[in-house]
């Protein structure tokens, strides 16, 4: 078993083999993670992330959603306090999330690495590669959900200090969870109870570990309080996931062939192989976690956005390690070969499915009202150094990242659904709704966007506007 200590402080030479397995795979997170993530991702969610950058950056302890929308704001800021300190460089708000996000990416192997190595060498290192080829773990990274993926990596090192008697360290970042993400959070606090209850029943004293987590995330505390609030008063935005996501019932079959067996997601490998290390393991928390879990994914709790699926991770790469390597083991006695040729053909189907993978959502899954294409993108790097101040802006397409990329204010931002939505901006909503409909209709818009503020309109219509761009099927209009 490796501790953290020792990994981090031995020296090159002691450490050799460690760093053999870790540092490549670090290299490959790097590259796969500029290559989903440039020019733009495909999601809104860097977007909103850097939103909230130059929101902290404003206001320190943010308290809205100004200078996009006057709306409350919860959603939790410790990744954007990191993505801050790099913004601090001089690099734009969406770059220095990017970056933020990519370097998160690359620490994950390391991650995987260091809980891998309570059961052995070999399965650190088979955890450490299945942690950045696995397609399901890595769909959390693709789709720029880069607090969780905080808050995911905080959970593995909690475990791994909660296995190895470091209690209060497992607390402490239990709190960091709680001001990273709010799902993953639970979580984190349920895995913690597993562990400090039987010794708080032993000595009462270690009761008051139980408090720790709340200690760290005392600045934050008042805003859950607040998502508690909105959610049982029903203005809760996150309910609008129950429209497509089944609230207290199962997935239907075909969903779940979806997220198990297609190679964008879970693999039929990974789950064939988390079972054989669930039949060999002895770790009851590790059989816990992944039978848990396992089964709320397929028996949906409503609110959690596939983030239960999300967290199946962590147990899938640990127990399926262990089932490469009782494959392995069970191949030796017909020669080493064998042995070898099982990790081999492992390796190579889990990075076959990992190359396809990446090369897919990068390639099929970018929507074009979400994710900006070349013509448009080019058209916000224009305006961006046309006029670098912020101003008010409506987009047709993309508009939260054509605001990021040009640093300007969105019309339309995009608003975490982890908020209650204000009167007012819904009224923002709904005239960008409106100057969207009259510009397609060939009407007047200037009274419009005068009401909201709006100093550029970017559009593919032909208005009566000051137009000061053209650009393959894109205008950049003066109000």
């Amino acid at each position: 078993m490796i501790h953290i200590k020792s990994f981090l402080f031995n020296s090159v030479k002691e450490r050799k083999a460690d760093l053999y397995v870790i540092i490549p795979l670090v290299l490959v997170s790097v590259i796969s993670g500029i290559y989903v993530h440039y020019l733009v991702s495909i999601t809104n969610d860097p977007a909103i992330h850097s939103e909230i950058v130059n929101i902290i950056s404003q206001q320190v302890y943010p308290v809205s959603w100004e200078p996009y929308a006057s709306n409350d704001f919860t959603y939790p800021p410790l990744f954007h306090y990191f993505a801050l300190l790099i913004h601090f460089s001089g690099l734009s708000a969406i770059d220095s999330v990017r970056i933020a996000g990519i370097m998160l990416w690359a620490l994950l192997p390391v991650f995987a690495y260091l809980i891998g190595s309570l059961y052995g060498k070999r399965i650190a290192a088979i955890s450490a590669f299945l942690s950045v080829f696995f397609p399901f773990m890595s769909n959390i990274f693709i789709f720029g959900e880069f607090p969780q993926l905080m808050a995911m990596e905080f959970l593995i090192l909690e475990i791994y200090f909660l296995k190895t008697g470091r209690n209060l360290w497992g607390g402490i970042l239990v709190g960091l969870a709680f001001l990273s993400h709010p799902f993953i959070s639970i979580i984190s606090f349920l895995v913690y109870l597993y562990f400090i209850l039987p010794l708080s029943i032993k000595k009462w004293k270690n009761l008051s570990y139980i408090l720790v987590p709340f200690v760290v995330s005392l600045p934050w505390l008042p805003k859950y309080m607040q998502i508690f609030m909105n959610m049982i008063s029903g203005q809760w935005q996150n309910v609008t996931y129950n429209v497509y996501q089944p609230v207290f019932w199962f997935w239907p079959a075909d969903t779940l062939v979806k997220y198990v067996f297609d190679p964008n997601y879970f693999t039929p490998v990974i789950l064939a192989l988390s079972l054989i290390g669930f039949a060999k393991t002895k770790d009851k928390f590790l059989r816990i976690f992944f039978v848990v879990s396992l089964f709320f994914s397929i028996y949906h709790l409503p609110f959690t956005q596939l983030k239960v699926f999300d967290t199946l991770t962590i147990p899938s790469f640990l127990l399926a390690s262990a089932g490469v390597v009782t494959l392995a083991d069970s191949a030796k006695k017909y020669g080493k070969l064998y042995a070898f040729s099982v990790a081999a053909i492992f390796i190579i189907m889990m990075s076959s499915f990992q190359v396809y993978h990446f090369y897919y959502a990068k390639n099929f899954w970018p929507d074009p009202r979400i994710s900006p294409e070349p013509p448009l993108y080019e058209a916000a790097f224009w305006l961006g150094e046309y006029d670098k101040n912020p101003a008010r802006i409506y987009v047709d397409n993309a508009p939260a990242w054509f605001g990021a990329l040009s640093n300007k204010i969105s019309l339309e931002p995009e608003i975490s659904y982890l908020e209650k939505f204000s009167s007012s901006y819904l009224r923002q909503q709904e005239i960008n709704k409106m100057i969207k409909e009259k510009l397609k209709a060939g009407e007047d818009v200037k009274t419009l966007a005068k009401e909201a503020g709006l100093k550029y309109l970017i559009t593919k219509e032909k208005t009566n506007l000051n137009e000061i761009y053209s650009g393959r099927g894109w205008f950049v209009y003066t109000v």
